[in-house]
């Protein structure tokens, strides 16, 4: 059975970035972490799954049926993180606004905790 959380502790997703997945008809995203690059992690983000359903936990949005699944080894990575849309001249990217990171690398894709 899958663990229900308040969105409010774990997560929250801007409605910027809402709206780009509902534009690519995604209604479930699925979030771990995994030693990645010369800070130490990286965030992972897929609309499918393919890990066993029962390693996530679904953090109630209260948002347009959009669902948000953090595996369980991942979860205290992203505690009090915001997702939102980051916009430019030429593309659109989900980025991760996480208050726990004490360092990352130049590029911004790895982070330490």
């Amino acid at each position: 059975m899958i663990e229900n959380y308040d969105y409010q502790d774990i997560i929250s997703i801007n409605n910027e970035a809402l709206m780009f997945f509902k534009r690519k008809n995604i209604n479930n995203i699925y979030l771990s972490i995994k030693p990645s690059g010369c800070s130490g992690f990286s965030y992972t983000i897929e609309e499918t799954n393919n890990d066993d359903i029962n390693n996530y936990i679904k953090v109630d949005l209260r948002k347009d049926n959009f669902n948000i699944y953090i595996h369980k080894t991942s979860l205290n990575f992203y505690n009090g993180t915001k997702i939102e849309l980051k916009k430019t001249n030429l593309e659109e990217k989900i980025v991760f606004i996480n208050p726990n990171i004490k360092n990352s690398c130049g590029c911004g894709e790895s982070f330490n905790i």
